[in-house]
């Protein structure tokens, strides 16, 4: 939705939302006051429930498709399609049959769980978020909104199903509030999709999985998408059982009565339509073609029409029939077999599937890739390969860089497959170097495909080497046996630091993806270290490296457009990013002084004024005195008087102004729109800006006012 609306994902969902509200209300209408017991035993109702199959089909398939497609290319690399589809309808299938209440009383169960452990990742998230991304909430004419945000109704109406219900009507009826819940998750998490992925989120499959990737308890549990994994698997379990029970009951007229018959039926159908369909992408083009309409009038319309008959025939026949209930302990037994049945399979998804072993992977933790003549060079910091493996360079402590060549990134992948005789795993690789041709060439189609084809982390940090990414993954560092655990781990820490920029595969996605196609990617250099000065200081022996992480590469839409200094990252800093620390020198009365930051927020405000757009930065920092340098009057913090604090102030004030006017200056020669200020405008001055292309002279119609308000405190 977000890759055909953009930001109007938000709001063509609360329309969808509103619509499948009132569809709530008029299917529950029509089974609370006896709809379904009136028009029953008519050829109208018959003929409802045929074509409502139909719909429930498609639905039941694209659920099963979906399941199994991220199952295997997203989760379970190893197993076969067949192997999902089979597994996933059986337990569907058998869920179905034992009816309605027990999938109702399992989902019950089940809510529990699901909604726990989403609320603690959610809780518990460890991301940068930018509430921002989710404006304009209505970019361009409304008209032209609706018509690219038609194509998903078979993704909604998924009350149609309780049409084949037999309820009585209540005055303490939960139902409006759950569905005011359910309806409200999804509002929260596409509001958190796009405050997480910003444009990125075109590429997301499934936000409850990449959710309890973000879990900060990550860093000492180790990754936690295993939680996301269960609750997906079991709400699609539900998910196509309403569906799988939905299809008996709207065809089991035409079978006497015998749905469990249908219900078999249709499980073959899907099954064999999933196994048999090889590409899922033209499924999606089907469903959001021609059928969707079918499934927008039989989801909407039709309730509407079988509301209507259902009163006509009261009125003319006024009949009750004796509804049957089950007993309630007999449901929850029931229930509580089908929830052991549902939670038994999403756990053999994670433990039981077959699975390349850990003793035959090739655990990649950094990956460098070079631009050659004749194709691509990749470079593998590789732990604990087997002793038998060849090409590698540099293996020690079971740790080894292993190279290869090919005309494609897979080739080259696929030669240090063949020289280790492991299957190379990227899966814990958080680390990718590109090599310094890449600021010459695009490079998004090759990040973009080692995460679609071998599923390198999001948070996985993108960097450029100076020169080669073989020669850096090379460098031996002081502290660690392998450069990019050295880099992870200060890159990774440096998240809130001014002088770094460390930018994830997501984040990277996103400036790619945004108005202004602006991505930061940090420039790692190494330097050698003095041997002498290694062998007294750590121990350390040979040639031994440091890492300078400071200048920062600027791509616009995937290529390299200017290298920037240390200064320029600072401001970029001070601009986009919230830090808690930093630090930043000033002279004032003839002494020098340092300061460490210690937060730091940047607030906007956008006007256009006779077709002159300008942005307004408040820049807010709170900074502690940490040291003064040399001799001079006061020979200690503490001694500082406050009113010299004050012009310390007014001088960092002065320094980060400066900073900050002079990158975008310098950018601004350079065409690109390092602050993303045309965002700003469009976002928040939309209606006078609308007209307005990121590609155009708008950076030199601009105007940066830049106001930094700095407190300094000595303790």
């Amino acid at each position: 939705m977000r890759q055909a609306v953009g930001t109007n994902n938000l709001f063509v969902l609360l329309l969808y939302l509103l619509l499948d509200a009132a569809q709530f209300f008029v299917v529950y209408k029509f089974v609370a006051t006896g709809g379904k017991e009136a028009i029953q035993d008519t050829v109208f109702y018959k003929v409802a429930g045929a074509m409502l199959f139909v719909n429930f089909f498609m639905k039941t398939f694209m659920a099963t498709a979906g399941t199994a497609a991220f199952t295997t290319e997203s989760i379970f690399e190893d197993i076969g399609t067949g192997s999902v589809v089979v597994a996933l309808l059986v337990t569907t299938g058998y869920i179905a049959a034992k009816g309605i209440r027990t999938i109702g009383r399992t989902a019950e169960i089940s809510s529990f769980l699901i909604f726990t452990v989403f609320t603690l990742n959610l809780v518990f998230l460890k991301v940068y978020l930018d509430i921002s991304e989710n404006l304009p909430f209505i970019d361009g004419e409304i008209s032209d909104v609706l018509k690219r945000g038609d194509k998903f109704f078979m993704w909604f109406g998924d009350a149609t199903p309780l049409l084949f219900l037999s309820i009585k009507p209540s005055k303490r009826n939960p139902t409006s509030l759950m569905y005011g819940l359910s309806a409200g998750f999804v509002i929260i998490g596409f509001v958190l999709m796009n405050a997480i992925y910003g444009n990125a989120s075109e590429y997301v499959v499934n936000l409850v999985v990449k959710v309890a990737g973000f879990n900060q308890f990550s860093d000492v549990l180790g990754r936690l998408d295993w939680t996301g994994i269960i609750v997906w698997l079991m709400l699609a379990v539900i998910y196509i059982s309403t569906y799988l029970w939905a299809s008996g009951e709207a065809l089991k007229n035409l079978f006497k009565g015998k749905k469990n018959i249908v219900i078999v039926l249709t499980v073959i159908g899907v099954g064999a339509m999933t196994i048999l369909k090889k590409d899922i992408r033209n499924t999606l083009d089907f469903v959001t073609g021609g059928a969707r309409w079918y499934v927008a009038a039989t989801n909407y319309v039709l309730p509407v029409a079988l509301i209507v008959y259902a009163e006509v025939r009261k009125k003319s026949r006024q009949k009750s029939r004796r509804r049957r209930r089950l007993s309630v302990s007999r449901n929850h037994k029931k229930a509580i077999i089908a929830f052991l049945i549902v939670f038994a399979v999403a756990l053999c998804y994670l433990r039981v599937v077959p699975e390349t072993a850990l003793s035959e992977r090739a655990i990649v933790v950094g990956l460098g890739i070079d631009k050659t003549e004749k194709g691509y060079s990749v470079s593998c910091e590789i732990i604990n390969p087997k002793s038998q493996s060849g090409g590698g360079q540099g293996e020690s402590d079971g740790f080894a860089l292993i190279s290869g060549t090919g005309k494609t990134l897979d080739a080259a992948i696929g030669e240090i497959s063949q020289k280790t005789g492991l299957k190379v795993s990227l899966s814990q690789c958080n680390l990718i170097v590109l090599g310094n041709m890449f600021l010459t060439e695009q490079t998004f189609p090759s990040v973009n495909y080692l995460v679609q084809t071998y599923a390198v982390p999001e948070l996985a940090i993108i960097a450029v080497a100076e020169n080669s990414a073989a020669e850096l993954l090379k460098t031996k560092p002081v502290m660690t046996t392998l450069s990019a655990l050295q880099m992870q781990k200060t890159l990774h820490s440096a998240t809130d630091d001014a002088s770094i920029i460390s930018t994830n595969v997501k984040d990277f996605f996103n400036g790619y993806l945004s108005r202004t196609g602006v991505a930061n990617v940090v420039s790692i250099s190494a330097k050698k270290i003095d041997k002498n000065d290694v062998d007294k200081g750590s121990g350390e022996s040979g040639d031994v490296y440091e890492y300078d992480y400071s200048k920062l590469a600027l791509f616009i839409n995937g290529k390299s457009a200017m290298l920037l200094e240390k200064d320029d990252t600072v401001a970029i800093n001070y601009m986009k990013y919230d830090l808690k620390k930093g630090g930043e020198t000033v002279s004032v009365d003839g002494e020098i002084f340092g300061l460490q930051i210690t937060s730091k927020k940047t607030k906007y405000k956008t006007e256009v004024n006779g077709g002159v757009p300008s942005v307004f930065a408040d820049v807010e920092i709170k900074a502690r005195i940490s040291e003064k340098e040399g001799l001079g009057k006061y020979f200690s913090v503490d001694e500082i008087p406050e009113c010299l604090t004050e012009k310390i102030a007014a001088a960092m004030k002065e320094v980060v102004e400066n900073k900050i006017v002079a990158t975008f200056e310098k950018c601004k020669a350079r065409g690109v729109d390092v602050y993303e200020l045309f965002d700003k405008l469009y976002e928040k001055s939309f209606g006078d800006f609308k007209d307005e292309s990121p590609n155009g002279d708008y950076l030199n119609k601009i105007r940066l006012i830049v106001n930094a308000k700095i407190s300094v405190f000595k303790k």
